[in-house]
């Protein structure tokens, strides 16, 4: 029958088959070395590491019922008419191995494997028609009486269960399965515990525990045979030496001690995602997995931290804690909760007890106050009292936040008390509690308050300030003084007072502030400022061992001191998303029992255990992937890498095509724990320090050049473990045109490129040379016909001029002929006047005119000689030379030749000669005749001829 529950539940966390992406039933679950979870599921085999789920599919696409894994790395699996196992290639890619071509040919066929177990050097294969055991790359089938039902693995037995036979071990001599006497038939053994040297407990699926002690059978009554009769007990697994946990098809999870007594139900109501459990699994750090009907989850009872639910059925916000006289006192938003509490109690975690409602205290409870052994309720309606379970009303005041004690008043218990409109000062005589006094303090909600070694009272709103209140010497009236950033606070908001060592210091948004009295401002705090390194503090307490626990809205930690009275911070990032915030509430009871606050009733750390449990991470590579328009996985995680890659292992290398890399990695050693794991990664070859610790459990590298890149990545714990480093290398290659061989192909096409380069040089300088030669030649010739030219020129000027003489002389020779022709007038007038004076009478006048006209003729014969003078100057001696090679020319010959050379007309000759035309031609005839030109020549042929 039921008794205490567990009041400080394990944290449940639930996996439905949106986020893991199979089946919703999950048949059987397994972990390896490294910490990896297996899991059997209807779609496929399932693994998981803490942050990434992938799955594995059989080749026949069956469900997947069982799975096993060997110390080799091979994860043995069944599934329907299907038997086989996986084992990672070369790059850690889970590969399956199919090991039907091992059975007869009338093994072949056989429905569901239903469990898979390792024992000897044998694995074992259960169906319900046969068991299959590989040994040695052979399988020999054993077949039942009827029917194998369970199947179960020792340390040094192997036991199964014929349905109407009963339980058989198998002899590793006889190679076969031996019956044991213990008579249980026709009934389904789920599970065997062993609880002592000579004593087990049998479970069944419908019948109950049984207990098997010295071999023999006994029928254990428990809770199971009456409340619970009906319900069907799938499986069984053992938490620790006191607790074992069973699952059901209807009831969830039940946990009960090795004397059969219900300790806790697990189900839907606490937050287990489905009441039917079809498999469970004690993983290394005895957290329970179990696979449901629907989804997947997983229960964190070896967890230091654990959560109570004062209310089961409604979700109440935990806003204070209290031990009190072996009680637990909860204040929620809905009235206080007690429960019985053993505060030694080391039973692995489970804090037993039943929580009842305190009666008469239903509302809002702000918070729980211990003073002079009284416990203090501080309500929203009140300030009431708990004494010996009773509650009873001492000020009926509404909205009290807290309580402070005045430890100096000697003749009563003096106390303040915060509320939502200032300060109440409370008194105690003779065992009555009064109102004494209502201090004259700022109407405001003043839920922090405290007291200093001079009175004074010290409090704050997170939205106004600090106020400092102090009674007026020699009166009863109250001063109050608010202090604010203009007061060296770092803000106006968010402010917080505490006392903490005898000393009133405040949290602000920039660490610890303290109030310096001589300046009368407040400065940062040297000793706490060390401590907590401006972090945002919204509350602060101190345990009894010198401990600091605070919050802000994000995180909630502790600086947890030391034997030398330094200080190290942790946070408790697991608790991140489950603290109460804005309502912030610690509760240091003693080092295994911290009470916290949260959304739904509160958090209980056992800060010794959690200290004790904190396991080194291990970080695991889950996967490395080429990214491109197909990514492609290089290392899929199941081949496991050393700290450091050794020298001897092939450095795998990539095309330069393949540059861009994909790292994800996760710690799966503390697979239920990931919220609070941090990494660091370096590409070296890339990176030059390590990143920043973060959550990221990825990290992208795109175009990397072609060199060798090792990439490191370690994980550490919210108290500073770090794991081992572990390390990938890998090497892009050079592009062709980067490789070695290009390189000397380059040097080649180097060289000959210098030598072309040279060669064509020459040619184009002997090119260059030929036509620089040519070109002088050109421009020789150009400078020759230039000259000649000029020449030319100068001969055209000097025949021009030479020309122009001759025409000068001409015109001088026609000037004379002229003359001459005058001449002849002259003498026509010496004619006419002779016979003109033979006539007249006059003849001395006429006498006087021929003298004249004789000195005229004179004058013409001087002209004449003067044309000869010129004709022979312009015409090469031409007269001369006619003279000398015809001497028979008469002085009348000469003048008709020089005409004639001037090529004058007849007429013209006629005229300077003095004749008729007809004694021109007869003269010319004549001359001919004498020069002795033929009829066919003309003269200035003939002259052209021969007198050049």
């Amino acid at each position: 029958m039921q008794t205490q529950n567990i009041i400080a539940l394990p944290e449940i966390i639930n996996y439905d088959k949106n986020i893991y992406g199979g089946g919703s039933q999950t048949w059987n679950i397994n972990q390896d070395k490294n910490g990896i979870m297996y899991f059997a599921n209807n779609n496929a085999m399932l693994t998981f590491d803490g942050t990434r789920w992938s799955q594995y599919q059989l080749p026949n696409k069956s469900i997947v019922r069982s799975i096993a894994i060997a110390d080799d790395g091979r994860i043995y699996v069944g599934g329907q008419n299907q038997i086989g196992f996986y084992y990672p290639n070369q790059n850690g890619v889970l590969n399956y191995h199919s090991l039907l071509y091992l059975l007869q040919e009338n093994d072949k066929e056989f429905a569901d494997v239903w469990n898979i177990d390792l024992y000897g050097q044998s694995v074992f294969f259960r169906t319900n028609q046969k068991i299959f055991q590989l040994k040695q790359d052979s399988i020999q089938t054993y077949l039942p009486k009827s029917e194998w039902v369970f199947f179960q693995t020792t340390s040094k037995q192997l036991l199964v269960q014929d349905k109407l036979n009963g339980l058989f071990q198998f002899d590793e001599k006889s190679n076969s399965f031996l019956a044991l006497q213990i008579p249980l038939k026709n009934t389904t053994i789920t599970g065997i515990v062993k609880i002592g040297v000579d004593s087990s407990l049998i479970f069944t699926l419908k019948h109950g525990i049984y207990l098997l002690h010295n071999n023999t059978l006994a029928k254990k009554h428990t809770f199971l045979d009456k409340e619970y009769a009906t319900t069907l007990i799938s499986g069984v697994v053992q938490i620790n030496p006191n607790h074992i946990a069973l699952t059901t098809n209807s009831k969830g999870i039940l946990i009960i001690d090795k004397h059969g007594q219900l300790i806790q139900e697990l189900n839907n109501k606490l937050r287990l995602q489905d009441n039917d459990v079809l498999s469970v699994f004690l993983d290394k750090h005895n957290n329970l997995w179990v696979g449901l009907n629907n989804g997947i989850s997983v229960v964190k009872f070896n967890s230091a931290i654990s959560f109570i639910h004062p209310n089961k059925t409604n979700e109440l916000f935990g806003y204070a804690t209290s031990v009190h006289k072996n009680n637990l006192y909860v204040a929620t938003s809905n009235g206080v909760y007690r429960s019985s509490f053993n505060h030694s109690n080391k039973d692995g975690g489970f804090i037993q007890g039943n929580f009842e409602f305190v009666k008469n205290t239903d509302g809002q409870v702000w918070n729980l106050n211990t003073i002079n052994n009284e416990l203090f309720v501080l309500h929203s309606e009140g300030l009431y009292t708990i004494q010996n379970n009773k509650v009873k009303s001492i000020l009926s005041q509404s909205g009290l936040w807290r309580a402070v004690l005045n430890e100096k008043s000697n003749d009563s218990t003096e106390m303040l008390i915060g509320t939502y409109y200032g300060v109440y000062k409370i008194n105690k005589r003779n065992k009555q509690l009064s109102i004494a006094d209502y201090i004259d303090s700022p109407a405001v909600s003043l839920r922090f308050l405290c007291l200093d070694s001079e009175l004074n009272i010290w409090a704050s709103h997170p939205l106004h300030g600090v106020y400092k209140i102090q009674k007026r010497p020699s009166s009863k009236q109250y001063t109050s003084t608010l202090y604010t950033k203009k007061d060296g606070l770092p803000a106006d908001m968010d402010n917080y007072v505490f006392k903490i060592k005898g000393e009133i210091i405040c949290g602000t948004i920039d660490g610890i502030y303290q109030f310096n009295p001589i300046t009368k401002r407040f400065e940062p705090s040297f000793h706490f400022d060390n401590i907590f390194q401006h972090i945002p503090i919204q509350y602060l307490i101190e345990d009894e061992e010198g401990n600091l626990w605070f919050a802000n809205d994000k995180n909630i930690g502790v600086a947890k001191r030391s034997t030398n009275n330094s200080y190290e911070l942790i946070y408790f990032s697991e608790l991140q998303y489950q603290f109460l915030k804005k309502f912030q509430n610690i509760y240091p009871y003693n080092k295994g029992n911290i009470f916290i606050g949260a959304e739904n009733g509160v958090i209980h750390l056992d800060f010794a255990k959690y200290l004790e449990k904190q396991i080194k991470p291990q970080v695991y590579l889950h996967q490395i992937k080429i990214l491109g328009d197909g990514d492609s996985v290089i290392y899929a995680g199941y081949k496991t890498l050393s700290s450091s890659q050794n020298s001897t292992e092939k450095i795998p290398q990539f095309d330069y095509r393949l540059s861009s890399f994909a790292f994800e990695y996760s710690c799966p050693n503390i697979i239920t724990s990931q919220n609070h794991i941090e990494y660091a990664y370096q590409l070296v070859g890339y990176d030059e320090r390590w990143s920043n610790w973060s959550s990221k459990t990825f990290m992208h590298y795109t175009n990397l050049t072609d060199k060798k890149y090792t990439f490191l990545v370690k994980a550490r714990e919210n108290i500073n473990n770090e794991s081992v480093v572990l390390s990938y290398s890998f090497i892009v290659k050079p592009a062709w045109y980067n490789s070695i061989w290009a390189y000397i192909l380059y040097a080649f096409f180097a060289v000959y490129a210098i030598y072309y380069y040279k060669v064509y040089q020459q040619k184009k300088y002997d090119k260059k040379k030929l036509l620089y030669e040519a070109e002088q030649q050109k421009m020789i010739y150009i400078q020759k016909l230039e000259i000649d030219r000029q020449e030319q020129t100068i001969i055209k000027l000097q025949n021009e001029k030479l020309e122009n003489e001759v025409k000068s002389k001409t015109k001088e020779l026609v000037t004379t002929a002229m003359h001459l022709d005058e001449r002849n007038n002259v003498l026509k007038k010496i004619t006419q006047e002779l016979t003109t004076g033979l006539k007249n009478r006059d003849k001395e006048s006429h006498i006087k005119n021929i003298v004249q006209i004789l000195k005229n003729a004179e004058y013409a014969n001087e002209n004449w000689h003067q044309f000869a003078i010129h004709f022979d100057e312009i015409n090469d001696s031409f007269l001369e030379k006619l003279k000398n090679k015809y001497r028979q020319l008469s002085h009348t010959d000469l003048k008709l030749c020089s005409y004639l050379k001037l090529n004058l007309s007849s007429k013209e000759i006629a005229q300077l000669l003095n004749i008729s035309i007809r004694g021109v031609e007869i003269s010319r005839y004549r001359l001919r005749q004498k020069l002795k030109i033929k009829t066919n020549k003309s003269f200035t042929d003939f002259f052209e001829q021969h007198f050049k």
